[in-house]
């Protein structure tokens, strides 16, 4: 709000003064009554002040329309930021627990092919003997074989995919971690813009109001100012 002391309408002790709107605008408020004694600087009427432009028109008026406009796209923002991170914390957790769950049923299908295998193996062990002594044909034996050879390689490829699979819940658990902050980070520079329209909006509400104020003591006479009406 900026002050300015202008010429007015009211009865000093050495006559009388007549007060007046310092610039074109709207009265907003009248401070003051007939017949009531004012001490010099009192204020007596708040007048928003109208500045236009051909451009424009009304430019404070265009001004804290687009800073409103500008705040409420701010405050949207932030509601669906603010959506967007809860939705992204729910499905990084329901990915967590996927790949949690696939863990334990590779390490399920992991155990129970190793188990295969080292049977397989002391299968194979056992039968040696018989193959040497001829009396296993080399069809069986290499069917033994090739069953120890599929269970290992199985519960390889198991291994591997299970250690894809833990890469993938470390990486997610890691983003979970981070993601709060990142948010926090993004819904803070969103609320640092929403302050500074704010202070835009103050700004210019405080320029377009005048105070005027009385240049010297006296009694308000023949006041005429109303609120709502154009100076």
């Amino acid at each position: 709000t900026h002050h300015e002391r202008v010429e007015g309408a009211l009865i000093p002790s050495r006559g009388l003064l007549a007060v007046s709107a310092p610039s074109n605008g709207t009265i907003t408020r009248c401070l003051v009554s007939e017949g009531d004694t004012v001490a010099e600087g009192q204020p007596i009427v708040e007048i928003h002040e109208d500045i236009s432009s051909v451009a424009l028109g009304d430019t404070r008026t265009v001004i804290d329309a687009r800073l409103r406009e500008q705040r409420a796209g701010l405050e949207s923002d932030l509601d669906e930021h603010k959506a967007l991170a809860e939705a992204q914390r729910r499905s990084l957790g329901e990915r967590a627990d996927m790949l949690q769950h696939q863990l334990a049923l590779l390490d399920a299908q992991r155990d129970l092919k190793q188990q295969q295998a080292q049977n397989a193996e002391k299968l194979l062990a056992s039968i040696r003997p018989l193959r040497e002594k001829g009396v296993l044909g080399a069809f069986e034996w290499d069917e033994h074989e090739s069953a120890v050879l599929d269970a290992q390689i199985q519960t390889k490829a198991l291994s591997l995919q299970r250690l894809d699979v833990d890469r993938q819940l470390s990486a997610t658990r890691a983003e979970i971690e981070q993601s709060p902050r990142t948010a926090a980070t993004q819904v803070n520079e969103i609320r640092r813009k929403l302050a500074d329209v704010s202070q835009a909006m103050a700004r210019n509400e405080a320029e377009r109001a005048i105070v005027v104020r009385a240049p010297r003591a006296g009694t308000i006479s023949g006041l005429v100012a109303v609120g709502g009406q154009t100076v």
